[in-house]
């Protein structure tokens, strides 16, 4: 069977991998201390995908985040393995597209 493309390009953060909980954990640890005792995954959730420097200053309340950002990224790539995986079905279907022939690009860039 021919297809009409040849190429398929996925973005890996969200679509290919699930980095919710990951991401998730890193804001609450790097906010520690700055945001009520009460913060938590909920006032986190329905901001997810806004830039990170956006998001630490909604939360924290300051201007200057790059002490913040720079904790969430440690925390973040210390926790990235144990927290990010393949959403339910990924797998199968990169080995599908790939054994029928397509070339399969993964990016991480954000697309508007």
């Amino acid at each position: 069977m021919t297809y009409k493309y040849e190429t398929i390009l996925f973005d890996l953060d969200g679509t290919i991998l699930d980095t919710n909980e990951l991401i998730i954990r890193s804001y609450l640890h790097a906010l520690k201390g700055y945001v009520a005792e009460d913060f938590s995954r909920e006032h986190i959730i329905p901001h997810m995908g806004t830039p990170l420097t956006e998001q630490l200053q909604r939360f924290s309340g300051l201007e200057d985040v790059e002490a913040l950002a720079q904790k969430y990224r440690e925390i973040n790539l210390e926790l990235h393995d144990e927290y990010v995986k393949a959403f339910d079905g990924v797998n199968e279907v990169l080995k599908n597209l790939h054994e029928a022939g397509f070339k399969l690009v993964l990016s991480q860039q954000k697309f508007a």
